[in-house]
């Protein structure tokens, strides 16, 4: 008598699975528990480096106000940066208003508000319509990584439109299947024209232009 051997996949087809339906549910926190935290604490630097760049863009005017700006901005996230930039507002993440808020979010809380950011509809939006994701195959990317391959469809589609597969990354860390975000859509991007501009001497507040 055989026995079939266990799917060694089966258990990141579960994890991909139960994060797909968070994300469909909009439980945010729950997503972003299932998130590489390595990958996670990455994610979170780029982002603030990237919003102190532009923040630090925003501050600098040329005098005359039609004369070219000369002027190097380097893309840290050190003290420093933040010390000057702290304060500069931010919209468009629950919770945080500024830069330095931004900057203490742990990477599992900045997960979650850029799930919330991306994916988040309005409580009276009754009218979108959450999609279905087919599981079509897993396939092992060497012995810590895999690859899901599934494909989107909706309800209001003909089941004959065939929609192109898409991807999402795994990583087994410490036993654990987590969602890779640095290789998916699902990653955090916060529109550089949620930062408003640094106070600056006879300008305070003035929203950035993006």
């Amino acid at each position: 008598m055989t026995t079939s051997e266990p799917d060694p996949l089966r258990a990141a087809v579960d994890a991909a699975t139960a994060f797909f339906g968070d994300i469909d549910a909009q439980r945010w926190a729950a997503a972003a528990h299932a998130v590489d935290p390595e990958t996670a604490l990455r994610c979170r630097d780029t982002a603030l480096t990237v919003l102190l760049g532009w923040a630090a863009m925003q501050s600098v005017r040329p005098t005359p106000p039609d004369a070219p700006a000369a002027f190097e901005i380097r893309m840290t996230s050190g003290p420093a940066q933040l010390q000057r930039f702290g304060s500069t507002p931010l919209n468009g993440v629950r919770g945080v208003s500024t830069l330095a808020e931004f900057a203490a979010l742990t990477p599992e809380q900045f997960v979650a508000a850029s799930f919330e950011h991306q994916h988040g509809s309005a409580p009276d939006d009754t009218g979108s319509e959450t999609p279905a994701r087919e599981i079509l195959a897993a396939i092992a990317d060497g012995a810590f990584a895999a690859q899901i391959l599934y494909r989107t469809h909706r309800s209001s589609e003909m089941r004959s439109f065939a929609r192109p597969v898409e991807q999402l990354s795994m990583r087994l860390r410490d036993g654990r299947w987590f969602v890779d975000i640095e290789h998916h859509e699902a990653s955090l991007s916060i529109p550089r024209s949620h930062v408003r501009t640094p106070q600056r001497d006879g300008d305070a507040g003035r929203p950035a232009r993006a």
